[in-house]
């Protein structure tokens, strides 16, 4: 016997804890457990009409076991589905309208990988990227089909493509060639602006420098004359001329025979003629002063006099 509180009654053992209330019961009075533990010993069994399941734990040592912050469905391994690699998540389906960005920080294509295609449909349009064991193609292609623009990237080439309406142009740029297909526009290569004055001896030219070189001038300047016989002598011309092709008109006055010549500056040609109170034009090359040089063999009876410049 156990004696209760101060002015109880006696209880037997029976009677201690609940007394003669079931589970029910005492949860009816009241189902929380306030500050105190609930500790159970043996199997917690949940029954639903006629099934029931058994909550039990092995325990080799002591554990806790924390649950989230959140409302959800507790799930068993088996519902969990196994981690599939790119080939298996291809094989499944290999487009997605819905697509964000892809970044591959490092990619392998294996050799029984035919191809990865993304699409990505924005509006009317689509574009994609292709790989292969053997190239890359990204490509954007409007909805009639009819306007596209692709870029493929193989082991030793790239070729770039595009379409408009029924016209295309490519670039090839492969171990066979350098290609240019001007199909759209038939311009050719051009220039987006005037780079001549950066021109090296290996820069391809333009159609508007070339034919700066091959514009003719007429000129008809002041008469120059050498100041001694027989003496290859450098003068600067009277017009501007800065390395240019140059017509010199060479006058003989005297009405005897005469020699006269030009050359560019550092030429060791001897390029004379002779004329016998006529004229004869040569072309010479100026240099980046504008100079040439020039002989006579008598100098007062030879004139020289620029015609022309290129």
């Amino acid at each position: 016997m156990f004696v209760g509180q101060a002015g109880g009654t006696f209880i037997g053992k029976k009677d201690e804890v609940g007394g003669s209330e079931n589970f029910a019961q005492t949860l009816a009075l009241g189902n929380t457990s306030g500050a105190n533990d609930v500790i159970l010993e043996q199997v917690l069994t949940f029954l639903n009409n006629t099934f029931k399941l058994d909550l039990s734990v092995i325990l080799t040592a002591g554990r806790t076991v924390s649950f989230q912050n959140a409302s959800g469905t507790i799930a068993l391994l088996a519902d969990i589905p196994a981690l599939q690699n790119l080939q298996s998540v291809l094989d499944t389906g290999n487009t997605s309208t819905q697509f964000g960005g892809l970044n591959f920080s490092k990619f392998d294509v294996k050799p029984n990988l035919t191809q990865i295609e993304n699409s990505l449909v924005s509006g009317v349009s689509t574009s994609r990227i292709l790989i292969t064991p053997s190239s890359l193609t990204i490509s954007h292609i409007s909805a009639s089909g009819n306007n596209f623009a692709t870029a493929s990237f193989g082991d030793r080439s790239v070729i770039v493509n595009i379409l408009s309406g029924f016209a295309a142009t490519s670039v090839t740029i492969s171990s066979t060639k350098l290609e240019i297909n001007d199909g759209i526009n038939t311009t050719g290569f051009k220039y987006a602006g005037d780079y001549s004055s950066n021109f090296t001896a290996r820069s391809l030219i333009d159609k508007a420098f070339s034919e700066s070189l091959n514009a003719y001038t007429e000129q008809f300047s002041a008469i120059f004359n050498n100041t001694v016989n027989n003496t290859w002598q450098t003068i600067t011309l009277p017009v501007a001329a800065v390395s240019k092709r140059v017509d010199i008109q060479i006058t003989n006055t005297s009405g005897a025979n005469r020699n006269g010549g030009v050359r560019a500056v550092g030429s060791g040609l001897a390029r004379i003629g002779a004329t016998n109170s006529d004229s004869f034009v040569m072309m010479v090359n100026s240099n980046a002063s504008s100079q040439i040089q020039i002989f006579a063999s008598v100098f007062a009876d030879i004139d020289f006099r620029v015609v022309g410049t290129y």
